[in-house]
């Protein structure tokens, strides 16, 4: 087929390939720059997520100091239920998705209830 291509346009097969190799390179940047962007994100998020606890954790004791024993218990044991909430969402979700991706990989559909 190659042979084709240049016997139509001479140089033709080498300029196909050197289109697709020029696209692929590309297509890998692409996919660095979205990787390094979720990274960057995932990094906030935890030390945005990690300030929040604090500060709020910080206002749960001064509660308690002040003598506010009850609402500084339930500020801070809500705080603690959240993050325990947001780690236990967060890697059933990740779980799923890698199952999914595997799922798609094998060329499986989503079989729902199939052994795991």
């Amino acid at each position: 087929m190659l042979a084709g291509f240049n016997a139509v346009i001479p140089g033709g097969a080498e300029r196909l390939l050197a289109m697709a190799e020029r696209q692929e390179a590309h297509r890998q940047q692409l996919e660095n720059r979205h990787l390094a962007g979720q990274q960057r994100r995932s990094w906030a998020g935890l030390i945005a997520g990690f300030a929040l606890a604090c500060g709020f954790l910080y206002a749960s004791y001064s509660l308690i100091i002040q003598g506010l024993g009850l609402y500084g218990m339930f500020l801070g044991g809500g705080v603690i239920v959240s993050l325990v909430a947001v780690f236990v969402i967060g890697t059933t979700s990740q779980s799923n998705e890698r199952r999914s991706r595997f799922d798609r990989l094998l060329g499986r559909g989503a079989t729902a209830g199939g052994p795991r």
